[in-house]
């Protein structure tokens, strides 16, 4: 799946290509008027879905997650750290920070996305919950 960024760009630059190639086919087969505009219309809007179609085919994988821990201890939850990693190494990433001798009770992820979104979402997170094992972006 690509990003809102990717997706935007894809759809106007198809929109632009298909009102291009809508004016040329037009020109060329001596259509005025009505049929000119419906011609473009058309143009427009094949070229829109295209472009949109082809961004999400080529755009960025949905392979990060966003993960956090967290520490329950006697009704009382605390937020330690915020991360990302790949899809395919969650639970090894699991493991990593337990080796690393991070104290925590849960680890919880959310759905994949592109990578670059994920980075994103973890800085403002990380500087939201300030987690005591968050070095990156925790200044």
């Amino acid at each position: 799946m690509a990003t809102k960024n990717e997706k935007v760009f894809g759809t106007l630059a198809g929109t632009a290509i298909g009102f291009i190639l809508a004016n040329w086919h037009a020109k060329n087969n001596g259509l005025t008027g009505i049929e000119k505009m419906r011609c473009q219309f058309m143009g427009v809007a094949s070229g829109g879905l295209a472009g949109y179609s082809i961004s999400n085919i080529f755009g960025s994988p949905n392979d990060t997650v966003n993960y956090f821990l967290q520490n329950k201890n006697d009704n009382k939850v605390e937020h330690v750290y915020d991360g990302i990693t790949y899809e395919h190494r969650i639970n090894r990433r699991m493991y990593e920070h337990l080796k690393d001798g991070k104290i925590f009770t849960e680890m919880i992820y959310d759905t994949p996305k592109p990578r670059i979104e994920a980075l994103k979402l973890e800085k403002k997170l990380v500087l939201e919950n300030k987690g005591i094992y968050n070095k990156q972006h925790n200044s």
